[in-house]
């Protein structure tokens, strides 16, 4: 218990990466401007449900 400033930097690097992953996630789907809102949000999720596993 006297380490919890390691464990909790590393749970906000963790959280960053994770933010950073469907920032880019998203940025790609809109990138694509033929797409209509639903299709973007269906890839989104798809794309997360794959690198989820």
């Amino acid at each position: 218990m006297k380490n919890e400033k390691g464990a909790q930097s590393l749970e906000w690097l963790g959280l960053a990466a994770l933010l950073i992953l469907v920032l880019g996630i998203i940025s790609q789907a809109v990138s694509k401007q033929e797409n209509s809102i639903g299709e973007i949000i269906t890839n989104i999720i798809k794309k997360i449900t794959e690198m989820v596993g």
